[in-house]
């Protein structure tokens, strides 16, 4: 079976294994190669685990393995004295004990046959233990694979490692993505896991593999992660006193002054940076940044940088101590810090973070605006935030509504209350008290057209009938209402999104368009929907074009969704992301879950389309880790989400949580078909064909055009077939779909379209032809499939010279995805000391004119440097002294 088979083979049934097999594979063939291996990770992230692997693989396959353990406690030579077989240690003891001999005894086992040394915690093995190994590695070639924990960043030369054995290789255990660690999870559960357990764990944990086990661990022994039916899910926490154990092994080797800078900012929560190095200074806020307790991230269209606790859940383990004198000491400070003033924040930062000072603030904290790009190593920031500021604003709401008892009020609180992991009888009582108080009774027209809205769209998410559903729109509706006929107009798009839509759907939703006020701004919004899901994309975006701004809250975000769709219908991908991202940067900064929720749906569709499963899975991540729900909008995206997060899995290879969003999905009520991968069949089809059996796949395919165009859902159906020929191409369904290619998704759909026909009539040169369409129209990984596939159909007609061409193409493809780097990130992650030592590098200076203009050290100018290139992304001196463009503003 190979490396990876005995690995798995050898690990089954611990999931921490699994989970790593890949960089255990990775170890084993560089140490058959006679390469080192240092291995770096944080806490919990599975250095030990992988250790393991490697040490059964290697001793399996013969070799002499010398397993040393690194600890601060032992004597010069100890670790590797306690390390030696019995047999070896005790010629050694009857040669004296002394260096000399261990040294002796070691040389003679590892010279006794092919051999490698393991060392666990190599960071803490005693010096005299790591001369007598590197003097060994030299003399007899025998490769050091060493585990060491990823602390603030050293000079080189702490690294012995690296320093001395040649070749080595650093391998870094990275945080897992969400999927991967949905499926390590489910693996410690008799049954399904929640996705929503997995993502909010994944939150907490910011991916690191053994601190998530811990957590759903501690979890399930108190109760927090429960069986529901055929599958574990969990209330709004998972904190119990394991998880505080949890995080106190994050935290025992830090100095007093590190958990202090910690607890301080999990008091005041996610900070602008420059609000972060007045509060701890600029060498904390590195310390922590370097020890990788504290996580940057940027936001906003600014794209400022805040910083907060890493990982988040460390924020819960602060929060959840009782007050204390400590904490008292440390806010006194901090507030005395801000009232001394600074120019870098100005006076409304600073009385925010003041107030967040004041005794007896001990409960969760604020938050600061935080738009931004999201990538994996932020979705835990991101996700922290958003469930501090719902925690905050449903606690405001609340206390306003029972302090106020007004309809205004009342819709706030129960508007929250639908965005978010609420309890549904909080939500059923408090709609009972406002149907008897206020249906046909307020004067507030306009709110009570929005509770009723409300109420509805709780409904239909609970799984009530259509007709129960609109009962809240038609009940009690008193004479002389101002939106009566708005009312009626939400009623029919209830029946049309649930059953499907009424031919006569455009002469209604026009004439009330027509009428001014906003009801018609309704009107027009749902008219645009509805000409966009019948497939007229043209129609509804000259529709949208003529709204204004000013349309209702929950009507602006349907403008918004359904302009997204009818980009992604157009094929403008690009332009698709843009708006998606520029949209999920405003929507953090203003905290709004429901928008956000909107842009988050419309980035995965456009990124799943380009092929980047990363990316469009780390746009969903949030969501689903926060519970964020779409549930008011009509066409809500809410399943289309968990369908794309399936979609997603299956072809990134995690079928185990494929199918946990597979099973979430299907429980979702009250969403509509018509909404593109709105349908729950979707991930069944991926899955079957992911298995191999594609011509299954497109019988699935096939029942949801038939029902999606049935009901009038022609733009669904349309995107259905054409993801039912992307897993397995029927020449027929490509006949009767025609020009849609060109009619509906532009010239990207139409060079996909040609190259299934082509690939599928082994035509080479028709397949080359559109690969490099489709490399043209910025989809390189289908244009990677079809130049393989092309040179594997010149290869077979004898034109050996096409063929080579084909994959010269090919090859470069693969590189350029391999090696397509982040973007560098902007100067204003940068401490003012780096950014001085920025600009002194554009001008020329040397480290060492550096230092002496500086006063520092060489060594310490070097470290900045390290510093900058980490932040940034620059990889030489002419690409740090860019920055300085942008560090001057």
């Amino acid at each position: 079976m190979g490396v990876i088979g005995n690995v798995m083979t050898r690990e089954k049934g611990d999931p921490r294994m699994s989970i790593r097999g890949p960089e255990a594979q990775r170890i084993v063939e560089l140490v058959m190669n006679g390469t080192s291996v240092e291995i770096v990770g944080v806490r919990w992230s599975g250095r030990s685990e992988v250790l393991r692997q490697v040490r059964g693989v290697l001793g399996d396959r013969g070799l002499n393995v010398l397993n040393v353990v690194g600890t601060a406690s032992h004597s010069p030579l100890e670790a590797l004295r306690v390390a030696l077989p019995p047999a070896y240690r005790k010629t050694a003891a009857d040669e004296g004990g002394t260096p000399a001999a261990i040294s002796d005894a070691l040389a003679r086992y590892l010279s006794g046959g092919r051999s490698v040394v393991v060392i666990d915690d190599a960071d803490l093995l005693d010096a005299a233990s790591w001369s007598s190994l590197i003097q060994l590695h030299r003399l007899l070639g025998c490769p050091i694979v060493a585990s060491t924990l990823r602390r603030a960043l050293r000079d080189p030369s702490d690294h012995l490692l690296i320093k001395a054995a040649h070749p080595v290789v650093q391998i870094a255990l990275d945080a897992l993505r969400l999927d991967a660690l949905h499926a390590l999870l489910e693996e410690r559960v008799d049954g399904s896991l929640a996705p929503s357990v997995s993502a909010l764990i994944y939150t907490e944990s910011a991916g690191i593999p053994g601190l998530a086990v811990a957590l759903l661990n501690g979890a399930l022994a108190h109760g927090l992660v429960w069986r529901s039916s055929d599958q574990w899910v969990a209330g709004p926490t998972i904190w119990s006193d394991d998880a505080r154990g949890a995080y106190e092994s994050v935290l025992y080797s830090y100095r007093p002054e590190v958990r202090d800078a910690l607890e301080l900012l999990a008091a005041v929560g996610t900070v602008d940076i420059a609000a972060a190095w007045i509060l701890l200074d600029t060498q904390m806020v590195e310390e922590l940044e370097d020890n990788q307790l504290l996580r940057v991230a940027e936001v906003g269209p600014d794209r400022h940088a805040v910083v907060a606790v890493h990982p988040p859940g460390l924020a819960a383990y602060f929060l959840n101590q009782p007050p204390s004198a400590r904490r008292r000491r440390i806010m006194d400070q901090a507030a005395e810090r801000l009232g001394r003033g600074d120019g870098r924040l100005d006076a409304g930062a600073r009385e925010l973070l003041l107030s967040r000072l004041l005794p007896g603030l001990t409960s969760q904290p604020r938050i600061e605006s935080s738009p931004s790009p999201l990538q994996l190593a932020d979705v835990p920031v991101i996700s922290r935030m958003f469930a501090e500021a719902f925690d905050l604003q449903l606690g405001a709401a609340r206390a306003e509504w029972k302090r106020d008892g007004g309809l205004r009020a009342a819709v706030r609180y129960l508007g929250l209350l639908l965005t978010g992991p609420s309890d549904p009888q909080e939500v059923h009582d408090l709609l009972g008290t406002l149907s008897q108080r206020f249906y046909g009774s307020s004067d507030d027209h306009e709110s009570e057209l929005t509770l009723r809205h409300f109420h509805s769209r709780w409904l239909l998410a609970q799984g009530a009938t259509v007709d129960e559903a609109i009962q809240p729109l038609s009940e009690k509706v008193a004479p002389g209402f101002a939106h009566a006929e708005t009312l009626d107009t939400l009623a029919r798009v209830v029946r049309w999104e649930i059953h499907g839509l009424d031919p006569e759907y455009e002469s209604i939703l026009s004439a009330r368009a027509a009428a001014g006020g906003s009801g018609a701004d309704i009107a027009g919004v749902l008219l645009a929907a509805c000409h966009l899901l019948s497939g007229r994309v043209g129609d509804c975006l000259t529709l949208l074009d003529l709204m204004e701004d000013d349309v209702a809250p929950w009507s602006r975000v349907g403008v918004v969704l359904m302009r997204g769709l009818a980009l992604y219908a157009s094929g403008e991908l690009q332009e698709l992301i843009d708006l998606a991202t520029t949209g999920a940067q405003q929507s953090i900064a203003a905290l709004d879950r429901v928008g956000f929720a909107a842009y988050s749906y419309l980035g995965a569709l456009a990124q799943l389309a380009f092929g980047d499963l990363d990316e469009a899975q780390d746009a969903l991540a949030v969501l689903l880790s926060t519970g964020i729900s779409a549930k008011n909008l009509y066409f809500s995206p809410d399943r289309a989400v968990l369908v794309l997060m399936a979609v997603i899995s299956t072809r990134s290879g995690h079928e185990g949580a494929a199918s946990g969003y597979r099973e979430h999905a299907q429980r979702i009520q009250g969403t509509s078909i018509g909404m593109l991968l709105g349908d729950s069949r979707w991930a069944e089809a991926f899955s079957v064909a992911a298995s191999g059996a594609t011509k299954i796949a497109a019988g699935i395919f096939a029942d949801m055009i038939h029902d999606a165009r049935r009901r009038g859902f022609h733009l669904s159906a349309d995107i259905t077939a054409l993801a039912s020929l992307y897993v397995h191409y029927d020449p027929d369904l490509a006949a009767q779909i025609g020009d849609q290619g060109t009619r509906l998704g532009g010239a990207m759909y139409v060079a996909f379209l040609e190259a299934r026909a082509a690939a599928y009539d082994q035509d080479a040169q028709r397949v080359e032809q559109a690969a490099r369409a489709l490399l043209e129209n910025g989809v390189p990984g289908e244009a990677l499939k079809y130049y393989n596939i092309a040179a594997h159909l010149f290869k077979e007609q004898g034109e050996f010279g096409r063929a080579a061409q084909a994959r010269t193409i090919a090859r470069e493809i693969s590189d350029a995805n391999a090696n397509r780097t982040r973007r560098s990130r902007p100067a204003s992650l940068l401490t003012p000391r780096e950014i001085e030592i920025v600009q002194l590098i554009a001008g020329g200076m040397s480290n060492g004119q550096i230092a002496g203009k500086l006063v520092l050290s060489v060594r310490t100018v070097e470290n900045h440097i390290r510093n900058i290139r980490r932040k940034t992304g620059a990889s030489s001196r002419g690409e740090i002294a860019v920055l300085s463009a942008s560090a001057k503003r």
